[in-house]
């Protein structure tokens, strides 16, 4: 009987949509996936590349999908970027995995074949753009520190640019956008 019946159906829908888990173990800490409930409720009429950007900085997206601490590459100690959040806006919250044509048909190439959206070098190129965010207000040398030694106010937070932790070799996006070392 709310009045704001359509704010509700379209926070329902974004759920579906931008979804994190609530099987994930945020620890029992519903004041972290209430927030990130009301970044969809807040932004249910807006703008969605205002909507994907604070969902992207959330921290329960941070940690669902692994792009909360995740650091530049170093080949000395075996890490890379973790690829699975930019994988996952691409073929799920954005442009898919298969261009479309206006009826939404695969587009083909002259040889029939099914023209993808991006490939293992775009997914590479937007871990590398993704690196770096953390839980906001921490002494730099804590980033990376495990989520439970992390005091609980400090986890709601949209999360922060670590400088000495984001990848800043040159990345080539889509549509040839190119970020600059």
């Amino acid at each position: 009987y709310s009045p704001d019946q359509l704010r509700h159906r379209m926070t329902y829908a974004l759920s579906q949509l931008l979804v994190i888990s609530s099987e994930f173990d945020f620890s029992h800490h519903d004041q972290l996936t209430l927030g990130y409930a009301d970044i969809l409720y807040n932004n249910a009429f807006g703008n969605y590349r205002d909507l994907l950007k604070q969902v992207t900085l959330h921290p329960a997206m941070g940690m669902f999908l692994a792009m909360l601490g995740n650091e530049k590459a170093d080949p000395s100690r075996n890490i890379r970027p973790d690829e699975n959040y930019a994988r996952e806006i691409m073929q799920l919250f954005t442009i898919g995995l298969q261009e479309l044509n206006q009826d939404g048909t695969p587009r083909l190439d002259r040889d029939g074949e099914i023209i993808q959206t991006y490939g293992p070098g775009d997914i590479q190129n937007y871990a590398a753009a993704l690196t770096g965010w953390y839980f906001a207000n921490l002494e730099p040398y804590r980033f990376g520190d495990s989520f439970h030694s992390v005091p609980w106010h400090m986890r709601l937070p949209q999360m922060t640019a670590y400088d000495d932790y984001h990848q800043k070799t040159p990345k080539k996006l889509l549509r040839n956008y190119y970020v600059q070392a």
